[in-house]
């Protein structure tokens, strides 16, 4: 079972976490996110109460674990959608990325079955996710430090994905000629009044040809 002053430590530092994260969406913070800050909220008062007496160990427990349990195993799926990225590695992994999978991944292999798990998944992720997730989730529930740890690498990968910010393009033409920009673009030549649009366009295109008197 937890220590319930060292627990309270954690849980104070991943709600600060929850709330960093909350601020950054202005507003639109998503409903799984805000539940997580009322749990842990009830988490606090209920870890408060076996401290100053109140409440025994064992319904301290009782009530925590079935509160908490839902944030553990959605802690265990997104770090198993991290360990998937790394493992197929299709795209470019992240700093973060690549900072929860070496603690994943050294956390579990502190035992044979943890090492064993995580080469299933690395094999064949499909079949291995369902153990390996119920394996994190435990871990988690045990090991505060840890759940801080991957709970603040979590919200770094989310919120450079959710504010990562698009490429955009900006040009003149001045005189007859074509622009091209981005990979995959087209051009057409400005002297037939040609245009070649992909994606899209903010603002007006004027299509008129200028006579030579205009320039």
């Amino acid at each position: 079972m937890l220590n319930p002053r060292q627990f309270l430590i954690k849980l104070t530092e991943n709600l600060n976490i929850l709330q960093e994260r909350e601020a950054r969406y202005a507003g639109n913070a998503p409903l799984d996110l805000l539940n997580q800050i009322d749990d842990h909220k009830t988490a606090i008062a209920l870890t408060e109460q076996a401290i100053a007496g109140q409440l025994p160990p064992e319904a301290w427990w009782g009530q925590l674990e079935p509160l908490l349990l839902p944030f553990w195993q959605g802690l265990s799926q997104s770090v198993l959608a991290v360990l998937l990225e790394t493992i197929t590695g299709q795209t470019a992994i992240s700093a973060p990325a690549q900072s929860l999978n070496e603690i994943t991944v050294t956390h579990l292999q502190q035992s044979p079955k943890g090492t064993m798990l995580i080469e299933g998944f690395t094999a064949d992720p499909t079949t291995w996710e369902k153990p390996v997730a119920k394996e994190l989730t435990e871990s988690f529930k045990i090991d505060p430090e840890l759940t801080a740890q991957v709970h603040k690498l979590l919200g770094q990968i989310e919120i450079a994905g959710v504010n990562k910010p698009g490429t955009t393009y900006q040009a003149t033409i001045h005189g007859s000629g074509s622009i091209a920009q981005g990979k995959g673009a087209s051009a057409a030549t400005a002297t037939g009044s040609g245009i070649a649009v992909g994606g899209s366009v903010k603002g007006a295109i004027n299509l008129e040809r200028r006579s030579k008197d205009d320039e």
